[in-house]
């Protein structure tokens, strides 16, 4: 079995060593360095992927596995940036910068929906909640975390492997 590893912005492969390192014995792991800045998140979602796999995103990655149209067997999104319709508008200056005017144009349009994992999960630091992310689904809070992958959040990651 396959597990895709989509990263946060400007993150590379090192910052998933942890990851990779603990579960290359049980999956196939591809990391996929699909990054929002300058792309459409259209485009993006239509990412080959095996059906018979696991999706793991943090941030603006926990948002391209999320739309992925591809089915796949499980999906863990990690902190999942809330960067669609109506909440891009709370720091349009600062999505511009970071995506790129045309990109941002675009998240304004999209909605989140569901995504297609046959089971999912959602993470999140209890320091960098907010009422969207509840919207999606049951959230997993990580107790004493913020934007990051501290020992809990991984711990909590590597229990649904």
């Amino acid at each position: 079995m396959k597990l895709y590893i989509i990263p946060g912005y400007k993150e590379t492969i090192r910052d998933y060593q942890w990851l990779i390192s603990k579960t290359k014995d049980k999956y196939n792991v591809e990391f996929l360095d699909l990054q929002l800045k300058g792309n459409s998140l259209s485009q993006l979602s239509k990412t080959k992927i095996d059906s018979n796999s696991i999706v793991f995103g943090f941030s603006t990655g926990a948002l391209i596995a999320y739309k992925l149209k591809a089915p796949v067997k499980k999906g863990i999104y990690c902190s999942m940036s809330e960067i669609l319709g109506s909440d891009v508008n709370h720091a349009i200056n600062h999505m511009i910068k970071l995506f790129g005017e045309e990109t941002t144009n675009e998240l304004r349009r999209m909605r989140y929906g569901k995504p297609k994992a046959k089971k999912f999960v959602l993470f999140c630091g209890d320091k960098e909640m907010t009422q969207r992310v509840f919207k999606l689904g049951k959230v997993n809070i990580v107790k004493n975390t913020g934007h990051e992958f501290t020992k809990a959040y991984k711990q909590a990651v590597l229990k649904e492997m």
